[in-house]
């Protein structure tokens, strides 16, 4: 018998192991001294992957609760460890766990008993029907009582009676167990769902057991004497009596088995032979957050959600100053400020600023700031300031600043198109599909379009970047050494975010007519082929051209140049071209010449000259010529 009952206390186990559902067995790292329960759920919802339902009323998420340090355990532990302390109940429905209090109700649609936990130390037996009675054949036998187990004590009264003669009654609780026995049950049960609060349970459940047996043993006693006292004949098996007393010894035993098994799991009888429901699928927006047509505050939490504003979606509100919600579906107009702490679809529209704690889906306007805690697809304007910690598909337009940042580890695709303009600087961790605009600074990780700025960070641009500096990490970097009919130096330095579009730094010299001149200027350039070892490309370019003996010009004395270079490779898969090309040259000069008492300049005197006139003030001199040289 100890084989047998070490066996189901075995067996019970195991197969509630393998009926759990999976998401209970999923192993969680977690570690809690001395924190609120509502922090432990948030870390378990994290590092298990499943969301819980419960109501924030009823559940005392403020108390300490404390779970020991140790390797990950399975999520079933970590919520036994602190729901039996705290006399809660769970069930997984539909994926998501919901809590209650264990006293409370069920959900509607959850059996009596199934799919909920903690479970308790043995499962409740159901309701027995009760045994007729049999008469057997008249006689008196004296009664002797020993000291056997409380059902078997009933069946031998019974037989022992002079007027009722009744089948055995059944062993109903099964074999008596001595206290060490039980102890060590309990603490086995303890091991397998290693809570340390499960041996105070069985310490408290074999002194209820005891109580029960002594009070029930005393009821027995009295039954068994009032039974014999009655003269046999009275008890015929025709009479009323003898139905009533059947009838009442019945209710009797079911009554004395319900006490055992209640004395022994140490919890209220349930009734278990009710008819199964089907489980509905849980609304989550319901159960997460109440949802209203409209509401009205002044500032948190005097309005018409009162203390229950975070936990509202609203349609339609209004803030007279300041505004808070789970969420807007709708219009939200606020004087001051309008505060969602997760999901906005819509239009938010404020004064100073607008915040949208997890996701954007609409409109955000205001007067200083708009702030959205993750992504999403829509339009932030903002008279300072927009900002989106994850990437954001669609328009930031700001007058100092826009920033979206960067995105999941696990994203793999990018939220979709973002256009960025700004009056000083424009920052995107993530991929810009689009226009990225700023009157100073524009710094991207991805550019899939065009830069516009006075300086331009990237990493990769597949489109261009236009500014005066163009910094690409992937870029188009490129350096000609020229020597033309104009200039026997020449150098061009060409950054840009590829070879479709790029600028160039320009430097000029002449020092062998006696007399040095030399040009700075800037332009722009294409490469319009590039196969293989040949290449195509085409620039236009300005350089001051500085003939003073003390350095610089003053007066307008500018050259201008448009010139196509073909290029060949020196070696199949090298970097260093030969390149030459013809060229077109322009130049402009308002130069004064002091020795010559007119306007005069050097550049491009004594080529073939294709027009040249003098003006007033002003010299224009047009020319064809050359250039050759290296690209490295």
């Amino acid at each position: 018998m100890r084989y047998l009952i070490l066996f189901l206390f075995c067996w019970v186990p195991l197969r509630a192991w393998a009926q759990m559902p999976q998401v209970l067995q999923r192993p969680v790292p977690i570690t809690a001294d001395n924190q609120p329960l509502s922090t432990v759920l948030r870390q378990l919802s994290r590092q298990g992957g499943v969301s819980f339902s419960y109501s924030s009323t009823v559940l005392p998420l403020q108390t300490r609760v404390t779970i020991p340090p140790g390797p990950p355990r399975p999520l079933y532990y970590t919520l036994d460890a602190f729901c039996r302390p705290l006399r809660l109940s769970y069930a997984v429905v539909e994926g998501q766990i919901v809590l209650w209090r264990a006293n409370d109700r069920p959900p509607a649609g959850l059996l009596a008993g199934a799919g909920i936990y903690p479970k308790p130390l043995g499962p409740p037996a159901p309701p027995r029907q009760a045994v007729p009675l049999r008469p057997l054949p008249t006689r008196r036998v004296g009664v002797r009582v020993k000291k056997y187990p409380l059902a078997r004590q009933l069946s031998t009264t019974a037989n022992a009676t002079a007027s009722v003669a009744a089948t055995p009654v059944p062993d109903l609780s099964g074999p008596t167990l001595s206290a060490a026995d039980t102890i060590n049950m309990a603490a086995d049960t303890a091991a397998y769902f290693n809570l340390g609060n499960i041996m105070a349970k069985a310490q408290q459940t074999l002194v209820a057991m005891k109580r029960q047996a002594q009070i029930k043993g005393r009821q027995l006693k009295t039954t068994a004497q009032r039974v014999a006292a009655v003269p046999p004949m009275a008890l015929s098996p025709d009479s009323a009596r003898w139905r009533q007393r059947q009838a009442r010894a019945s209710r009797f035993i079911d009554s004395l088995t319900v006490s055992i098994m209640r004395a022994k799991v140490n919890l209220r009888a349930r009734d278990t032979t009710l008819a199964s429901t089907a489980v509905r699928p849980p609304r989550v927006a319901n159960s997460l957050y109440d949802e209203h047509t409209w509401q009205i505050t002044l500032v948190p939490p005097l309005g018409t959600n009162g203390l229950r504003a975070g936990r509202a979606v609203n349609r339609y509100s209004a803030n007279v100053l300041v505004g808070y919600a789970a969420g807007l579906r709708g219009l939200e107009l606020g004087t001051v400020l309008n505060l969602d702490r997760d999901t906005v679809r819509g239009s938010q529209l404020a004064g100073v600023g607008n915040l949208a704690g997890r996701h954007l889906g609409g409109l955000q306007g205001a007067g200083v700031l708009n702030v959205v805690g993750g992504g999403g697809r829509g339009l932030q304007l903002a008279g300072v300031l927009n900002i989106a910690a994850r990437p954001l598909a669609g328009w930031q337009a700001a007058g100092v600043l826009n920033y979206a940042g960067p995105p999941r580890p696990d994203a793999t695709e990018p939220a979709g198109p973002l256009v960025q303009t700004a009056g000083v600087l424009n920052v995107s961790l993530a991929e810009v599909r689009g226009v990225q605009a700023a009157g100073v600074l524009n710094v991207a990780r991805r550019v899939r379009g065009v830069q516009l700025g006075l300086f331009n960070v990237a990493d990769t641009v597949t489109g261009a970047s236009v500014g005066l500096l163009n910094f690409v990490r992937h870029g188009y970097y490129r350096l000609d050494v020229l020597y033309s009919e104009t200039w026997p130096a020449l150098a061009t330095l060409k950054l840009g975010g590829s070879a479709w579009f790029y600028t160039q730094f320009v430097g000029a010299a002449q020092p062998f007519d006696g007399q040095l001149r030399w040009g700075l200027g800037y332009g722009l350039g294409t490469e319009l082929a590039a196969r293989r070892r040949f290449s195509l490309s085409l620039d236009a370019l300005a350089l001051h051209v500085n003939e003073e003996p003390s350095g610089w010009t003053k007066q307008l004395n500018l050259q201008s140049q448009l010139r196509l270079l073909v290029g060949w490779a020196l070696w199949k898969g090298g970097r260093i071209r030969l390149v030459a090309g013809p060229e077109v040259n322009v130049l402009v000069s308002q130069r004064y010449d002091a020795d010559r008492q007119a306007v005069y300049s050097q550049v491009g005197e004594g080529q073939h000259l294709l027009a040249e006139n003098l003006s007033g003030s002003t010299l224009v001199r047009v020319w064809a010529g050359y250039s050759a040289g290296l690209r490295f």
